[in-house]
């Protein structure tokens, strides 16, 4: 027996799949919030935003207002890559880790909203304890504890909340004349808002995370064989927050790696739309020409031939 479905029911079903597909990150971010925190570092990582086949380009910000309760996260990924930190700390400091002395004040505001962040949302992983005349944060987790506030002299208050947060942190400061790059002049304490970018990464064989994670000379290996399995969509969460006191701009960055065959065939086809519609200048500083007939070809393979434009 054939049946057919009417083209009001065709619609509606057209219309769920849409709905859930927008609002699966929020689902799961409901879903997320009610895991006990003794089970953090099993959870899976903050959803990324969907890549949303966008066949017209346009160079915008992307701005959204940020998700407060989980403006820094943890996951089961947080051990990991707490000790890749660790070592770039250790043997490749002058890279990563960089303060001013005039962001000190400013550096200092920070690692007080990072701890209370963290101790307030992961009271199981973290907190606070008086030693003494000395102010600690203890990272249950990894069993290490710094002293923070006046008495710290010792550590770098930047280089202590980054050996606390997954998240990478920068300190944005005004210019000589008080004017900051980009949207920051309109960025108030009570309106942090966020953004979405991905890049498409090669590796070699077999690479490890530190060196994954970590890639000062950019993110395509020269020898790259064109093997899918080889290739990351290395997503970026990034977050903006005036802080209320020195008025410096916070700037974290939340990396999540997918290996591309791991995407589902929906995303697959959204990604082919979206590279295949770059302009030639921003194909070039995402490195199309590396990867970009084996990513194609890939998702072909998986989500089927692209519609050409009309």
């Amino acid at each position: 027996m054939v049946s057919s479905l009417p083209l009001t029911g065709f619609i509606v079903v057209i219309w769920v799949i849409r709905w859930l597909w927008n609002w699966l990150p929020s689902l799961l971010v409901a879903i997320r919030s009610k895991v006990p925190d003794s089970d953090v570092t099993h959870m899976a990582p903050y959803p990324c935003e969907p890549i949303k086949a966008r066949a017209k380009f346009s160079l915008t910000m992307g701005l959204r207002r940020l998700n407060q309760p989980n403006w820094l996260t943890v996951d089961k990924n947080y051990v990991d890559e707490h000790w890749i930190r660790d070592r770039l700390l250790r043997e490749n400091r002058q890279q990563v880790l960089q303060c001013l002395p005039e962001s000190q004040a400013a550096c200092e505001e920070m690692l007080e909203e990072v701890i209370g962040f963290l101790c307030d949302h992961f009271p199981g992983m973290f907190e606070r304890k008086r030693r003494g005349s000395s102010l600690v944060i203890c990272n249950k987790e990894t069993c290490e504890s710094f002293a923070f506030g006046p008495s710290n002299n010792k550590m770098e208050p930047l280089e202590i909340a980054a050996r606390l947060a997954m998240e990478d942190l920068s300190i944005l400061m005004p210019n000589e004349d008080g004017e900051y790059y980009l949207f920051m002049a309109r960025l108030t304490p009570l309106s942090p808002m966020e953004r979405s970018n991905y890049f498409v990464q090669t590796t070699c064989p077999n690479e490890d995370l530190f060196s994954v994670l970590f890639c000062p000379n950019g993110l395509s290996v020269d020898n790259f064989n064109q093997s899918p399995r080889d290739i990351i969509i290395r997503r970026e969460r990034q977050t903006f927050r005036r802080l209320p006191r020195t008025d410096a701009v916070v700037f974290s960055v939340k990396t999540t790696l997918t290996a591309l065959d791991e995407l589902p065939p929906q995303e697959l086809a959204n990604l082919a739309t979206e590279i295949s519609h770059w302009p030639d200048d921003m194909a070039r500083y995402k490195g199309r020409d590396i990867w970009g007939t084996a990513v194609l070809e890939f998702c072909e393979q998986r989500a089927g031939p692209q519609p050409e434009d009309t």
